[in-house]
């Protein structure tokens, strides 16, 4: 699972979607990914030059907490500027 936090209210996780991982050769990566990966085939191409795998990151349906969690349940004091483990 994976939360999601919004910046405008940055001390709580308002939803979260249940993830696939999912890893393949890089070819066959960008053909599974490409309609929905937001970015270029000149890009992808570039970041996985000389790379054999690549993982990418499936996201399911979003779904709200029914009450939203304060980062601080996770003993996390402030918003993270990307992402943060918990």
């Amino acid at each position: 699972m994976i939360a999601i936090q919004y910046s405008y209210s940055a001390q709580h996780t308002l939803n979260y979607f249940k993830e696939q991982l999912q890893v393949n050769m890089t070819l066959s990566s960008w053909q599974k990914t490409k309609r929905h990966s937001g970015i270029s085939k000149d890009f992808y191409d570039e970041y996985f030059l000389n790379k054999e795998m690549a993982y990418a990151i499936e996201v399911g349906k979003i779904k709200p907490y029914s009450q939203p969690f304060l980062l601080a349940d996770f003993g996390i004091e402030y918003a993270p500027q990307s992402y943060i483990y918990i």
